[in-house]
């Protein structure tokens, strides 16, 4: 079989993207002779849209069509400089921007044969997102499809450490910070995995948190796999910063407050993800006398995982808490800044970090590629402006990570008995312009 490129596109309702799509990529496929077909896969308005399907129809064109490879392409994407040829091992077209490390969508090749042996995407994520993260982790799960890793296991794996169990435990510490000077909290932390609460849009998992007047400050991760953290002035307006999707385990995030410019940061691994001026003065949380690791002051939203070090820094950078995990005697953490500011252990279990019921760190390889983006509005996660917490912008959204992480990383539905072998739609028209096929079905 010569190499033919199969290019699917799940398709509805964009139909000014549609044009500018089939003309820059038809120009760009032909202007370097690459041998293909195009195969625009529309769904109508009957049901809830549905790519992994979407794409698993149009792979049943493609192999009639005798390609030897797929991409499945949005249909906002236009080729600049990208190879679209034949490889062994599925592969990944988008090499800039990503929103995580593990990303698996936008534009994605794999050639017939692997495809098949995963049964293509799992039909049942209606709506937007997690179709591509079940599809690559379908790849892992097979055993026989190539994908690159990368090894990020913490490095204090054996040493004793803190153990929150996410339900009940946390650790109590004195709330020694003057919030009227220059300060900053750092903490060191490994997260595990959990299981999603279906009854709540979202999931909290608090790192640390105080609270004044009912008005918290905080930092947390969060289901949507961001790190947040919230503050208020003495007018009780919020501030809030939320990172990027973090697809780390291990975490280290530095909070810092800056008097003299009257700004809160977040540092997470390193690297700075947002600075808010804050209009009144800070909110003096000194009136609590805790600040709760691991639980938010209500002892609620539990974070489950493993707290290494907890650190908090004066105005003139000096330690005033040093909590070690490794450090404990008489079931306390020893504050190694010698000002007695022990912490105070709940239901912790002190022990050795194992990564082995974590899941593995997979990635897909990646071709650097150039694609001009059309604008279109985002789909999934925004934040409430209100709250300052996140947010899907649909309530599929939620349903479909529910499914990914409760059934099939956490549950027992990631085999791959359904994909290409139990399509069910139904064709309304198929129409076929040289190289373009345009079919339009219904999902029920």
């Amino acid at each position: 079989m010569t190499n033919k490129v199969g290019i699917i596109v799940p398709y509805r309702d964009r139909p000014d993207q549609l044009a500018y799509f089939l003309a820059g990529t038809q120009q760009y496929l032909h202007s370097n002779g690459i041998d293909h077909e195009i195969i625009i896969v529309e769904q109508d308005f009957g049901s809830a849209f549905n790519r992994g399907m979407l794409c698993n129809i149009g792979f049943t064109v493609a192999k009639k069509r005798r390609c030897s490879h797929v991409v499945f392409h949005d249909v906002d994407l236009i080729p600049v400089d990208v190879d679209y040829s034949y490889s062994h091992f599925p592969f990944s077209l988008i090499s800039d921007n990503l929103p995580f490390r593990s990303y698996f969508g936008g534009a994605t090749m794999f050639p017939i044969e692997d495809f098949e042996a995963v049964n293509g995407f799992s039909n049942f994520y209606w709506g937007w997102g997690f179709e591509d993260d079940d599809l690559l982790y379908r790849c892992h799960r097979n055993g026989n499809i190539k994908l690159d890793k990368w090894n990020e296991y913490p490095q204090r794996e054996s040493n004793i450490t803190a153990h929150l169990n996410g339900v009940d435990a946390y650790i109590k510490v004195g709330n020694i910070i003057d919030y009227r000077k220059s300060f900053a909290i750092e903490v060191l932390f490994r997260k595990d995995k959990v299981e999603y609460d279906p009854n709540r849009d979202s999931d909290i998992y608090n790192i640390f948190s105080t609270c004044s007047r009912d008005t918290s400050f905080t930092l947390y991760y969060s289901s949507f796999g961001r790190l947040s953290l919230q503050a208020f002035d003495l007018d009780e307006n919020i501030y809030s910063i939320t990172s990027d999707i973090l697809d780390n385990i291990e975490f280290k995030a530095r909070i810092e407050y800056d008097k003299t410019t009257n700004s809160l940061s977040l540092i997470v691994n390193g690297e700075q993800v947002g600075t808010v001026k804050i209009k009144k003065e800070l909110l003096n949380y000194e009136r609590s006398r805790f600040l709760r690791i691991g639980a938010d002051a209500h002892l609620k939203n539990f974070f489950k995982g493993a707290v290494d070090t907890f650190k908090i820094f004066d105005q003139d950078g000096l330690v005033i808490t040093d909590l070690d995990s490794t450090n404990v005697v008489d079931y306390k953490v020893i504050d190694k800044s010698h000002n007695k500011n022990n912490g105070r252990p709940v239901k912790i279990d002190f022990r050795k970090y194992s990564t082995d019921h974590l899941q593995p760190l997979y990635i897909p390889y990646r071709r650097k590629s150039k694609f001009k983006k059309l604008d279109h509005d985002s789909n999934g996660f925004t934040v409430n402006p209100v709250t300052g917490e996140g947010m899907w912008k649909s309530k599929l959204t939620r349903w479909n990570q529910l499914r990914f992480n409760n059934e099939v990383l956490n549950g027992g539905h990631d085999e791959i008995e359904d994909g290409v072998s139990t399509l069910s739609y139904t064709k309304h028209s198929s129409r076929r312009f040289g190289n373009v096929t345009f079919l339009r079905v219904g999902i029920f």
